[in-house]
């Protein structure tokens, strides 16, 4: 039997959570666990939880990569991970940036900017939830960072009606 493990895909997400939260000192004192799951009936690429898991006497919060989303281009699942610290951001400056319904206002656009994000106009009830890497950000990501894009290579499979994709 061999084992293909998703370790080195959560180790080097960790490193980029890492990269972001070095850059932005107010994170500091967050903990965080970085997860991949199935995104269930969410239909989201993402999700931040503050204050989720606990390790002894700490309290970390949880961004969730979901596993339907892996097989996209490196960048945008790296993409995903620094959507989701902008909302940790948000929540560690007190700034109420979406609602639970996954409306991301005006508050989320701005932080997104701030970082590095490309925020969309808003197509629907989500709001500004539509982000990309910009790129300033991918160009200072690709000089710092240098991305093991070989870890990138292990995603679920997707069935739909009888159909694999």
């Amino acid at each position: 039997m061999f084992i293909n493990s998703l370790c080195p895909l959560l180790n080097e997400l960790e490193r980029i959570a890492q990269w972001i939260g070095n850059t932005y000192p107010e994170l500091n004192e967050r903990r965080i666990v970085i997860i991949i799951q199935t995104q269930g009936q969410r239909h989201c690429l993402g999700l931040y939880t503050p204050r989720k898991w606990c390790n002894d006497d700490k309290i970390l919060d949880e961004i969730q990569v979901s596993s339907e989303w892996l097989h996209r281009p490196v960048m945008e699942i790296v993409g995903i991970i620094i959507h989701e610290m902008c909302h940790m951001l948000a929540e560690v400056r007190g700034i109420n940036d979406a609602t639970k319904n996954g409306h991301h206002n005006k508050h989320f656009k701005k932080i997104a900017e701030e970082v590095g994000l490309t925020v969309d106009k808003p197509i629907d009830f989500r709001g500004y939830t539509y982000t990309s890497i910009g790129n300033q950000l991918k160009e200072r990501m690709l000089r710092e960072v240098q991305f093991n894009e070989k870890v990138f290579n292990l995603f679920q499979i997707i069935q739909r009606n009888n159909s694999t994709e």
